[in-house]
């Protein structure tokens, strides 16, 4: 670890005053090395803590897909030494979720090795997974001979509605809405799965804090306002139901 804090030093000291981009690329070592650091200290005293230290996670905007590699393989690495299946889990699904941005097939292959451990599933996770079942029927028409839009919602309002509080219903029916979305946009489903999903999370937003509402209200309106356009491009008309639900 103190050697790689002195080569961060060497290594600032030879880039240029401009190099933005190369600063910014050796300024994401520093959480890393530190997070290195934290972990050799825990791992190396007598009594080890029950659970491994946390770690600021990489920024989606900012860092880049090497910096978020080099996190995962420390989160596992404490992971591993504390023996906790969880925390593995979890830093499978959070590569995973970075990769989704521009790989589908690798974040596939990080959330199965976070679902063979057997940990439990939160409505991000599970979140990630219907995103990338969404992209491979959208991506791979042999998929779409395995499942379609209709499926994936089912499986989605099933999850959904094992949670009664309205905090924790609240996430798993704006992925329904999200997924029936999806649907929706590749023809394959009319907007009112769509719209039912956003309704319902508004109703359960109105028990959660003032952000979430303000959140799911968005969603509600972004997607009610996108097919009040297609369908007035298109030159038909809403069901009464379905304008009802829209224009409220």
């Amino acid at each position: 670890v103190f050697l790689g804090f002195d080569a961060f030093l060497a290594a600032w000291a030879r880039i240029p005053l401009l190099a933005a981009s190369a600063r910014h690329d050796l300024l994401s070592a520093l959480p890393l090395l530190r997070g290195t650091e934290a972990l050799a200290e825990a791992a190396s005293s007598v009594h080890l803590a029950p659970h491994p230290p946390r770690f600021r996670p990489p920024s989606m905007q900012h860092d880049r897909l090497a910096a978020w590699i080099d996190s995962t393989f420390i989160g596992l690495t404490a992971a591993r030494v504390w023996k906790d299946r969880q925390a593995e889990a979890l830093a499978y699904a959070a590569l995973g979720r970075r990769c989704l941005i521009s790989d589908r097939q690798s974040a596939q292959n990080l959330l199965v090795l976070c679902l063979q451990l057997n940990a439990r599933i939160g409505p991000e996770v599970f979140g990630d997974i219907m995103e990338v079942k969404v992209r491979e029927l959208i991506d791979d028409p042999a998929a779409q001979q395995r499942n379609n839009f209709d499926g994936l919602c089912q499986r989605v309002r099933a999850q959904a509605e094992k949670h009664q509080d309205p905090h924790n219903a609240l996430p798993y029916h704006l992925i329904l809405g999200k997924v029936a979305r999806a649907g929706w946009e590749q023809d394959e489903l009319s907007p009112q799965p769509a719209l039912n999903a956003f309704d319902t999370a508004r109703s359960l937003a109105e028990s959660c804090s003032a952000a979430e509402q303000s959140l799911t209200c968005a969603k509600l309106a972004a997607f009610a306002d996108t097919v009040l356009r297609v369908e007035e491009e298109k030159g038909t008309k809403l069901g009464a139901e379905q304008e009802d639900l829209v224009c409220s």
